[in-house]
């Protein structure tokens, strides 16, 4: 079992057998090796990035890495205050036009901080959420159906007036 000062293995690789795919190892954060711990002050998903708001305020949230010129350049980070105001910013105008809780709301973008923001406001506001990756081409949206799927399966017509793009 490789051990490292973050990870841990908890289960090793395997191999393709019998049509099954092979899948690398599983890895969980060192700090948990004795189980996760119980947060008796959080009990969603929201709560707990909220609860990190409040405890790292300073500490990087989300990095991003610009590509200038076909380099890639070194990660930037914003900080969980800056990711915080930027979800109640977009949340309060996702209210604004109508958003109420447990609502319906479709996610168009590529992964990103913006993407997580987005995802952030969703689950203060108990939504539930279609994702659609921008990476997806037109020949692979058809082949999903996304189309279908979010607006008949999980976000009929009727009701979806929200996309977050």
């Amino acid at each position: 079992m490789k051990t490292s000062d973050w990870t841990i293995e908890v289960e090793p690789a395997r191999a393709a057998r019998d049509g099954v795919p092979a899948a690398g190892p599983v890895y969980k954060t060192a700090k948990a090796k004795d189980g996760f711990p119980h947060l008796t002050d959080v009990s969603t998903c929201y709560e707990l990035f909220q609860r990190s708001v409040k405890l790292y305020p300073d500490r990087p949230c989300l990095g991003y890495r610009n590509v200038v010129d076909g380099q890639v350049q070194p990660f930037t980070y914003i900080t969980y205050t800056e990711a915080g105001l930027k979800v109640a910013h977009i949340g309060s105008a996702m209210r604004a036009v109508g958003l109420k809780e447990h609502g319906r709301v479709g996610v168009f973008g590529a992964n990103s901080p913006e993407w997580m923001i987005a995802l952030q406001v969703t689950l203060a506001f108990f939504s539930t959420t279609c994702f659609v990756f921008s990476v997806l081409t037109a020949p692979a949206l058809a082949a999903f159906k996304v189309r279908q799927l979010c607006s008949h399966h999980l976000l009929p017509t009727a009701t979806t007036r929200e996309w977050i793009c």
